[in-house]
């Protein structure tokens, strides 16, 4: 599970706690910081959007669908037929510095909402939480981390050109119902001189029916 999924159920969680902690207080005064805390948490993640954040936002990937016309349910969309061939089709975007081939690789809003939230609460309470705010708000956290390491990879690697070696997943994988989720992807590559690199880009990777795609990029700063 990505931290920033793990983040956000935590936050949700504690967003639920508050008010029944709050009511059991009788005519104490609620702790107005606590829930203060959050929505200014929320305000400042937010706000870090510009430039190709505000690509995605200024689309209709900004906001969870309950489905998209068109598109078969339960299925993703895109990707790539191996992890070797996602993360090959990931260099060459880098090597192109083309951000729209990087965006294009991540699970949308549409992907999120109908396949990937659904099944999270198999491991994780928070996650059983249907309110479509719930899923927004763990959505807009998914979306904004995704964002912040794919800029951080073109900052790191952009223009260059690496070749595939292998794929690792060093903290193994978790099964729901539909899919798997793959954690901690580390790729070895080798530059045009044959120098080789180990790059730690890539966040969770997920796959479906035999199609692979991914749920962030990795923000090491």
């Amino acid at each position: 599970m990505t931290l920033s999924i793990m983040r956000a159920l935590v936050a949700v969680s504690m967003l639920a706690i508050l008010p029944l902690l709050a009511a059991c207080g009788g005519d104490e005064a609620p702790n107005r910081n606590e829930p203060r805390a959050s929505r200014s948490s929320m305000v400042s993640r937010a706000s870090v959007t510009s430039g190709v954040d505000a690509h995605v936002a200024s689309g209709a990937d900004a906001h969870v669908t309950s489905g998209a016309v068109g598109r078969a349910s339960g299925e993703l969309t895109g990707g790539a037929s191996s992890p070797r061939r996602l993360v090959e089709q990931v260099l060459d975007a880098v090597a192109d510095r083309d951000t729209a081939a990087l965006l294009a690789m991540l699970v949308d809003a549409d992907e999120y909402d109908r396949i990937v939230y659904p099944e999270l609460g198999a491991h994780y309470v928070a996650a059983r939480d249907t309110r479509s705010e719930t899923r927004q708000f763990l959505w807009e956290n998914q979306r904004l981390d995704a964002l912040k390491g794919m800029r951080s990879a073109m900052r790191e690697l952009g223009g260059r050109r690496l070749s595939f070696v292998t794929i690792e997943f060093t903290e193994g994988e978790q099964r729901y119902p539909s899919y798997r989720l793959m954690e901690g992807g580390v790729v070895s590559v080798v530059d045009a001189d044959g120098t080789p690199a180990t790059l730690h880009m890539l966040g969770t990777m997920i796959e479906k029916g035999g199609r692979y795609k991914l749920l962030s990029y990795r923000d090491l700063d």
